[in-house]
């Protein structure tokens, strides 16, 4: 902490500037920091109810997951010193302000098989980590098996306060249970929020509508979607096939069908008048599954399980809309600041598409293998369950007040134009971040990558492949709801 004491006077400037409210950002690829000015944006109008306190310089230590398969929940909290990146900035001078208020120092435990690290330390009654700072769907799985707290449970930490996210722990608790909780803190909840880009060269050049206006209007759909995809294809090496190489209306992976059921406000799992976990498939799916299909197999979709590509494709559907070779592309916010940075083209940002006019919402999909969440293990007892619990609460509001609009500022900055038509996309794709509990619960069975995924990329019949997946679905909800049972006692 003495290395950050050195920069207290001007922290209380940078909080002036910086004040408002957090999500997160990948590393600048080009090793510059991103030093563009911004107005400073109005004060919430709220405050911290947590009381300063000295807790005697004791160490705080979150345990945070570091993959290259995904992103590193590290992001979320690291921040040495200021260096004139904007979101590293405000990550400073969030951690100061909790530091400097309760005499802590804040750290970071970075294992590259971060669940195995928590589970062994719970098992030998070792107290190393004070919070699990990783993905939701991990903490959940932590949680089931006796892991962790119930965030419910926690005395100081408010989720009425806007700094938490209340939906979410509504959508995914159990018997009065939740394992993890997110807050304005956890960076990637929205650089893992899944949008459609879109080439503004492309759109102009194809005659493509206002779609900032289509969406405020209500009417992007994935019918709209679907329509505007069929009208852009170009053959550009002349081959007479559709191949990886050619111009597409949209370019996209299979996570795309994830995306797909949580923006049309499809849920596989819901809860009866008792609590209880049920599969939750009607007509809503059948019909949204029908859809999708049929997005999936038109030709001007480059979608990268198709069998005739050769291209590594894990790249191939961002390099085509990077190339300028795709009109749409289906990614998380991530990619923005990440992969898209220095693409030439100017670009836009869109949230997923409604299922109809009808919906009342555009719902954000993020993905929970690779976002972060807070969780606190069972190992924390006593006063410093509570004087974490203090620091957590804080933490979640000074990143409200901070860390979400400097996170703003870097996404918007660059190639996505700094105008009310970006904010107003922003600030619809995050208001509504939907978290299923089927994806925590079913990923081994109904909702595998290798099952439904594929169904539907197939447009094979839905009601065979739900049929055949419904007796381990029933069995999963089943064993869930006994292992929450028995962590409560009950």
């Amino acid at each position: 902490m003495k290395k950050r004491i050195y920069a207290l006077a001007s922290i209380l400037t940078i909080a002036a500037i910086l004040a408002g409210c957090g999500g997160g950002t990948s590393a600048d690829t080009t090793g510059a920091a991103d030093t563009t000015e911004t107005t400073a944006p109005e004060s919430t109008g709220y405050a911290s109810s947590i009381e300063a306190k000295d807790f005697g310089g004791e160490t705080i230590t979150f345990l945070t997951y570091k993959n290259e398969e995904v992103r590193n929940s590290t992001m979320d909290l690291a921040a040495d010193e200021q260096n004139g990146d904007v979101l590293n900035d405000a990550i400073f001078t969030r951690n100061m302000l909790v530091e400097e208020k309760f005499n802590v120092d804040l750290v970071h435990s970075e294992q590259k098989d971060a669940p195995t690290a928590l589970k062994n330390a719970v098992l030998s009654g070792d107290g190393t980590y004070d919070v699990s700072l990783i993905q939701s769907l991990t903490n959940f799985q932590l949680g089931l098996k006796g892991n962790l707290h119930n965030m419910n449970d926690m005395a100081h930490i408010d989720l009425e306060k806007p700094w938490w996210n209340s939906k979410v722990a509504a959508d995914t608790e159990i018997f009065g249970v939740n394992y993890f909780y997110i807050s304005d803190m956890n960076l990637d909840t929205w650089m893992q929020s899944y949008v459609v880009y879109f080439n503004k060269q492309l759109a102009d050049e194809y005659k493509v509508e206002n779609l900032y206006d289509t969406v405020r209007d209500g009417k992007w759909t994935i019918a709209k979607l679907d329509e505007i995809t069929r009208t852009v294809y170009t053959d550009l090496n002349g081959n007479t096939e559709y191949d990886e190489n050619d111009l597409y209306g949209l370019s996209s992976c299979s996570i795309c069908i994830d995306c797909f059921w949580a923006s049309s406000g499809i849920t596989f799992v819901g809860k009866n008048d008792a609590g209880e976990l049920e599969l939750t498939i009607g007509d809503g799916f059948y019909d949204a599954y029908e859809q999708i299909s049929e997005l999936l197999q038109a030709p001007e979709m480059l979608y990268t399980d198709r069998p005739q590509y050769t291209s590594k494709r894990d790249t191939y559907d961002r390099d085509a809309f990077k190339e300028d070779r795709a009109l749409f592309f289906i990614e998380g916010l991530c990619i923005a600041e990440a992969d898209l940075r220095e693409m030439q083209t100017d670009f836009g940002i869109l949230p997923m598409p409604k299922y109809s006019e009808e919906q009342d919402t555009y719902i954000t999909y993020s993905h929970s293998y690779h976002n972060s969440s807070i969780s606190l293990p069972i190992t924390l007892t006593g006063d410093r369950l509570d004087m974490v619990c203090m620091i957590l609460e804080d933490m979640a509001y000074f990143s409200m007040e901070h860390v979400r609009p400097a996170y703003y500022d870097k996404v918007l900055s660059g190639k996505i134009a700094r105008d009310d038509d970006s904010v107003d996309m922003l600030e619809i794709i995050t208001q509504n971040v939907s978290y299923d509990l089927g994806f925590l619960v079913l990923g081994d069975n109904l909702l595998n990558m290798s099952g439904l995924r594929k169904a539907v990329s197939n447009a094979s019949p839905a009601a065979s492949y739900i049929a055949s997946k419904e007796t381990a679905s029933n069995a999963a909800l089943k064993k869930a709801m006994e292992s929450v049972l028995d962590n409560k006692g009950e």
